[in-house]
């Protein structure tokens, strides 16, 4: 059992919240005027809506003991309180507003130039691939007959060289699609 005090500084929240939720009804007192913390965590809950501002301490200069939140910012998991219950809706909130800053971010570096579609550079490398297959494998047909009637080695090796440096250029000096 706790006094309103002692359960503000165990919910994170003013005094006055604890006193506002105990005379609404969100919280029951025990005849001594004590609360049990179980059953008001349970019952503040269930009766409180999260997308209305809490009286923590954050931006609220009176002294209240700020509300204990895992933070998705640095690796930690939002826990889960029970059956029914999510994750604190302004974590939740800051966790999707941060994807979506990520999203634009994302967008805004395709636009520039800075990233490309990844299927798209798969296909492009194929292509460029496939080209430079295609020459290479084309060089002993052009060079078949002229290499039969070769005598001298440094002459076989001068048309061997001459014809991969054709490739190579043809490959460097021809714009991609």
């Amino acid at each position: 059992m706790m006094t309103q005090a002692e359960y503000a500084r165990h919910r994170g929240v003013s005094r006055q919240a604890v006193s506002k939720a105990v005379r609404s009804g969100r919280i029951v007192l025990t005849q001594d005027e004590k609360i049990d913390p179980d059953a008001a965590d349970a019952s503040w809950r269930q009766h409180t809506d999260p997308s209305k501002p809490s009286n923590s301490v954050a931006g609220n200069p009176r002294g209240a003991v700020p509300r204990r939140r895992h933070s998705p910012f640095q690796g930690e998991h939002v826990s889960i309180a029970g059956p029914g219950s999510g994750p604190d809706y302004h974590v939740s909130r800051a966790v999707r507003e941060t994807y979506l800053a990520k999203l634009v971010r994302l967008e805004f570096e395709v636009k520039t130039g800075k990233l490309i579609d990844a299927e798209e550079s798969r296909h492009a490398a194929f292509q460029d691939n496939r080209r430079v297959r295609d020459l290479l494998l084309a060089i002993p047909d052009r060079t078949a007959a002229q290499l039969a009637a070769c005598a001298d080695a440094s002459e076989c090796h001068s048309l061997l060289t001459a014809e991969i440096r054709r490739a190579c250029e043809e490959l460097s000096d021809e714009p991609r699609p």
